[in-house]
């Protein structure tokens, strides 16, 4: 019994947010600026074909570019880090001070406008070298 009673609040949490969303969007009355749930469920019902057919091969080219960028790049370092100590010790204040640096939106915004269109894997590239190379430097 405890357990259908808390899916049903976590659906009532859901259509909650719905309902809030609704009411927004009636308040704003503009559809650029928030457009309803039901809007935003038309056009994804309109669209999925083209979504799965030509944006998600385009998204998983540039998720594949950015993870296959940083597993070359960070797994040798992060394993040669955990190896030898004095590789640690020259590695380790660079990897520091780069590594709390995230892709803020002036990189994303830059990459994504001023070049080309697989810039979106150099984000994901940045997004997944250093855990990756943190990672494999805490296994070796």
């Amino acid at each position: 019994m405890n357990v259908l009673r808390d899916q049903g609040i976590s659906a009532l949490s859901i259509l909650g947010l719905i309902v809030i969303w609704e009411i927004a969007a009636f308040l704003v009355n503009d559809q650029l600026t928030l457009p309803s749930f039901h809007q935003v469920v038309s056009a994804f019902m309109g669209n999925w074909w083209s979504i799965i057919a030509e944006d998600l091969p385009v998204s998983s080219l540039h998720f594949a570019i950015g993870m296959a960028g940083g597993l070359l790049i960070a797994l040798p370092i992060g394993m040669t880090m955990g190896w030898f100590k004095l590789l640690d010790d020259i590695f380790d204040p660079i990897v520091e001070i780069l590594r709390p640096i995230p892709p803020g939106l002036d990189s994303i915004c830059h990459h994504l406008v001023w070049h080309n269109q697989y810039s979106a894997g150099f984000i994901i590239f940045i997004g997944a070298v250093f855990p990756i190379l943190i990672k494999h430097l805490c296994w070796f």
